[in-house]
């Protein structure tokens, strides 16, 4: 999983961290969705915070997503 990995440096504690997905509205009850941890985020080799170059990094979750008709890889 990729993200933004300016989004992650300011106060982002792993511990406190989850990914949601399959969701489009996480309030709905009737949404199948999957929250998993996260264990490590690293963080593209030459991000630079001042100009945001590169701001892309690998996300690695606790376990595996289970791919359906509403969660799929691209």
């Amino acid at each position: 999983m990729t993200t933004a990995y300016a989004c992650l440096t300011l106060e982002f504690y792993l511990e406190f961290a989850t990914v949601v997905a399959g969701s489009y509205d996480i309030q709905n009850p009737d949404e199948q969705i999957q929250i998993l941890g996260i264990t490590k985020v690293e963080p593209h080799e030459d991000f630079d915070l001042n100009t945001l170059e590169n701001d892309i990094c690998v996300i690695t979750l606790n376990d595996s997503l289970t791919l359906d008709d509403q969660l799929y890889d691209l």
